[in-house]
């Protein structure tokens, strides 16, 4: 009697120690971004040294775990993101009040004349940051096509209004 008791507690360990998998993974994954979240508000506020201690806690393979270390990593070299790609990607920084490609497809577009995004610091801030829906293959693809022609592309994406390159 006291086997059979003991072979259904064993029994019974197995199949709620099976179920509690899903849950395990779903606590760690709440727990990783949580922890990404916490790093990058500490990166967001300057508090580098806190970010770059929180991020060692988080799995590499955490979704925007590479994005965050590239962000950390300029900030301790005094550069902020400022302007993203449409994937998330820092496609220039902010040097003081100077914005600085870090993506040389886009450098026009941050530098290149009084209606680039550089030239309107001012009126933008330097506190936010600025998405765009800018793709870099198509605007890598926008400036090949250029070449060494005088001219202008903007490419748009006629279904959501995108732009998706300026060139």
């Amino acid at each position: 009697m006291r086997r059979i008791a003991l072979l259904v507690v064993i029994i019974a360990l197995v199949i709620c120690g099976a179920a509690s998998i899903p849950i395990i993974r779903a606590h760690k994954r709440e727990v990783a971004r949580r922890l990404l979240s916490r790093a990058a508000a500490y990166a967001e506020s300057g508090q580098i040294q806190q970010a770059d201690a929180t991020l060692k806690m988080v799995d590499p393979a955490t979704p925007k775990y590479n994005v965050l270390r590239a962000a950390i990593e300029e900030r301790k070299a005094g550069a902020a993101p400022y302007v993203f790609d449409r994937a998330g990607r820092a496609i220039a920084s902010l040097r003081g009040h100077s914005v600085v490609p870090t993506n040389p497809d886009f450098a026009s577009v941050m530098t290149g004349g009084a209606l680039a995004i550089g030239a309107q610091v001012d009126r933008l801030g330097t506190t936010a940051t600025i998405d765009t829906t800018l793709d870099p293959f198509v605007q890598k693809a926008a400036l090949e096509a250029l070449g060494n022609y005088q001219g202008s592309i903007v490419a748009i994406d006629p279904r959501t209004n995108e732009i998706l390159a300026i060139a």
